[in-house]
């Protein structure tokens, strides 16, 4: 007689360039079956990420398909990578962009706890200002947010700290399933001469670690709730795009700029020790994101 088969682990915005990292590491793990949600067809995630479970065609603006989805896939613990980023803000709209950003964390929370699901939801460093003048840079937990745009607003009324809940604040650099407007898919477009900030601070981390660590938070470290903050050291954008020009072969110059000064870096130090020790230095990460095996180009040519 066999026994019953685990609760499977779910990540909304499966698609996303955190959402797929996160579907991969726990498919590399498979300590659970995994299943995702797409607002479209989710074809390039299926693609991407087989033997997994898509279910597409999802609005997770509608209370009635968030609970239909938790109700359908019984998870054992959900991972929310679903959000409308800073890029895409005014394409989108204020109106859906709070809806996901800020509503749908609670309606999650209030629906997984009535369920007895564990859930993390993923946050962003966009929170704080990051102004050098003032509070600017290494910002741990107790530090009071100021986010000075909507997008910060709005993932900062959507951060949840309900029993059983975790909000990971951190920021990310990755792979994207479908061109997108972030950094390293910026840069992988480039070609001559481009800018580099050299008083612009980042603590990511890649996307690979980030989503190492919220499997380990989602299906491990069950008991770590509340905000938290996720980093690696503060590197300027200047030095991670020389990191990354050099790691992915690319003809790209980084001219040093000095003219925007932003320090929105984490201090990540209690989340880190809770998730398996302090995380890899920059070269480490961005060398695993260049001989990352996925054919993000195969892929999106279908």
């Amino acid at each position: 007689m066999t026994g019953r088969a685990p609760a499977p682990l779910l990540v909304l915005g499966g698609e996303g360039l955190v959402g797929h990292r996160v579907v991969a590491e726990a498919v590399r793990r498979g300590d659970v079956p995994v299943a995702w949600t797409a607002h479209g067809d989710g074809s390039t995630g299926r693609r991407a990420l087989p033997g997994t479970h898509p279910v597409t065609g999802v609005d997770l603006t509608s209370p009635e398909v968030v609970r239909a989805v938790l109700d359908e896939v019984r998870p054992s613990a959900v991972v929310n990578c679903a959000g409308i980023v800073k890029q895409r803000m005014a394409a989108t709209g204020a109106a859906r962009a709070v809806a996901v950003n800020s509503w749908l964390p609670h309606e999650l929370a209030a629906r997984c706890t009535d369920r007895g699901i564990r859930l993390v939801h993923l946050s962003t460093d966009c929170v704080f200002s990051g102004d050098p003048v003032g509070r600017g840079g290494a910002y741990d937990e107790s530090a009071r947010p100021d986010p000075v745009d909507l997008y910060g607003r709005s993932k900062l009324a959507g951060e949840v700290e309900s029993p059983g809940t975790c909000t990971v604040r951190t920021s990310v650099v990755g792979r994207e399933l479908r061109a997108g407007s972030g950094l390293l898919e910026w840069l992988l477009g480039q070609r001559g001469a481009v800018k580099g900030w050299t008083g612009a601070l980042f603590s990511g981390p890649s996307s690979l670690e980030l989503a190492r660590r919220l499997v380990v938070l989602a299906l491990d470290e069950q008991h770590v709730a509340g905000v938290h903050h996720l980093a690696a050291a503060p590197i300027s954008k200047h030095d991670l795009l020389v990191l990354l020009a050099e790691a992915f072969g690319l003809d790209v110059e980084i001219r040093a700029d000095a003219s925007v000064r932003i320090d929105r870096s984490l201090d990540g130090a209690a989340l880190a020790a809770a998730t398996g020790g302090p995380l890899p230095d920059w070269p480490t990460m961005v060398s695993e994101l260049a001989d990352d095996p996925m054919d993000y180009a195969h892929l999106r040519r279908g």
